[in-house]
């Protein structure tokens, strides 16, 4: 494996991170345009089957972009970890093979995405309950976006290096 191969994202990863920036900085974009819209109070938590058992100030929405982001930063600061151990690599034997790390990092990339893609629902949810418009967020959701989590997750951990 040469030192461009580890050092530059792969197609799937590229397009991974850039839908979860957009599931950032969308949801943050939409929440400024339709501040002056959003309903004072608004749900706060959703419970195990998906409806509101809390609510509070829109301000609390701003927090959602926000834990987002700071989610993204951190896992892309784990990323770039493991891509530092990748290019230092000379080998040897270590814990984990490259191959396993090479798929732990567009692991990371599909959660950024997943994690960016629940936080802007759940504004979208927190809005649209708010207004009447739905109940709540449903359990489905929630379920989908657990499996695909574990998935996620799974998946390099099951396809070993042979």
């Amino acid at each position: 494996m040469t030192h461009t191969t580890i050092r530059n994202r792969t197609r799937l990863e590229t397009i991974l991170e850039v839908t979860a920036f957009l599931f950032i900085l969308g949801p943050a974009v939409w929440l400024i345009y339709s501040w002056t819209e959003i309903p004072e109070q608004v749900p706060t938590h959703f419970n195990f089957t998906g409806n509101p058992d809390s609510w509070g100030g829109k301000s609390s929405l701003i927090l959602l972009p926000l834990v987002s982001l700071f989610l993204y930063i951190l896992l892309t600061l784990v990323g770039q970890l493991i891509r530092k151990q990748l290019r230092q690599f000379s080998g040897g034997q270590r814990q984990l093979p490259p191959l396993r790390l090479l798929k732990t990092v567009t692991m990371l990339a599909a959660l950024k995405a997943e994690i960016a893609w629940l936080f802007a629902y759940i504004a979208w949810a927190s809005v649209t309950t708010a207004r009447g418009e739905i109940n709540g967020i449903g359990s489905f959701a929630m379920v989908v976006f657990l499996l695909l989590v574990a998935a996620t997750v799974a998946y390099p951990l099951l396809k070993t290096d042979k």
